[in-house]
C-alpha cells in the first residue's frame, strides 16, 4: 500500500515535470516571435533642464534604483488562487494551467507551470489525491519516498536524489525537501512536497523550481504556496 503511493506520486510529478517543459518550449517560440514584432517602445522622459550638483544627480539616481529593485520582489511574488474539489492553494501569477488530459492520470487534480521557461525544465506545481488511510503517518510516506528516490528507479529523470529536509506539520502533515539532477538536461532541480495524509483522501503538493529559480525568489514563492495549501472539509 504505501509503495504504490509513493510510485503514483513519484509518476504524478515527473510526468507534470516533464510534459510541462516539452509544451512550453512551443510556447516559448511563439512568445519569442511576438516579443520582436511587438517591442514596445523604450520610455524616455524629458524635462526642463534644471542645475543640477553632481552629488545630487546621484543621489536621485541611486534612489530610483533602490526602488526599482525594491518593487520587484512584490512583483514576483504575486499569486492566483486555484480552486478545485476538495482543496485550493495559491500558485504564481503567471504561470499556466496544463492540461491535465494530456496526463491521462486521474490522481493529478491540479497542475500549473511557467509558460516561458528561461532553460528546459519548466518550474511547476501539481497536485495529487489518492484515497487515505489515517494510520500511515506523513513522516512514513517521506521516507519511503526519499528511498525510492535516492534508488535511482526512475532512471535519468531523477538522478542523484539528495534530501534536504524534512519537517513534521500540524494533522498529520509534513514537507519534504530535496534536490536531483534531471538527467535529460543536467539541470538541477528543488523539489518540495507537501504530503497532507488522512481519510478519505490523502494530498500531495509538488512544487518544482529549478535550483536557480529557487534561490532568486522560488523559495518565498514556494513557502507562500505551502501556507495557502487548504483541505476543504465536508
Amino acid at each position: 500500500m504505501k509503495k504504490s503511493i509513493v510510485l503514483i506520486l513519484s509518476l504524478c510529478l515527473l510526468l507534470t515535470a516533464c510534459g510541462s517543459k516539452e509544451k512550453d518550449k512551443e510556447k516559448t517560440a511563439e512568445e519569442s516571435k511576438t516579443t520582436v514584432t511587438q517591442e514596445a517602445p523604450k520610455e524616455t522622459t524629458k524635462e526642463t533642464p534644471k542645475e543640477t550638483s553632481k552629488d545630487d544627480a546621484s543621489k536621485e539616481e541611486k534612489t530610483e534604483d533602490a526602488s526599482k529593485d525594491a518593487a520587484k520582489p512584490s512583483d514576483d511574488l504575486k499569486t492566483k488562487k486555484a480552486e478545485a474539489e476538495g482543496f485550493s492553494f495559491e500558485y504564481p501569477e503567471s504561470w499556466q494551467a496544463y492540461d491535465l488530459s494530456e496526463l491521462n492520470q486521474p490522481m493529478i487534480k491540479a497542475a500549473y507551470a511557467d509558460p516561458a521557461p528561461k532553460v528546459a525544465f519548466a518550474d511547476n506545481v501539481n497536485v495529487t489525491s489518492a484515497p487515505g488511510n489515517s494510520g500511515v503517518t506523513a513522516k512514513a510516506i517521506a521516507d519511503l519516498t526519499v528511498t525510492q528516490y535516492e534508488s535511482g528507479a526512475l532512471g535519468d529523470a531523477m538522478k542523484d536524489f539528495k534530501k534536504i529536509s524534512y519537517d513534521d506539520k500540524d494533522k498529520n502533515s509534513g514537507v519534504l525537501i530535496g534536490e536531483y539532477t534531471q538527467g535529460q538536461s543536467g539541470i538541477k532541480v528543488v523539489l518540495t512536497q507537501y504530503i497532507i495524509t488522512g481519510s478519505p483522501n490523502m494530498y500531495t503538493l509538488s512544487i518544482s523550481y529549478t535550483k536557480e529559480s529557487y534561490d532568486n525568489g522560488g523559495k518565498e514563492m514556494a513557502q507562500k504556496m505551502l501556507d495557502s495549501f487548504t483541505v476543504n472539509k465536508k
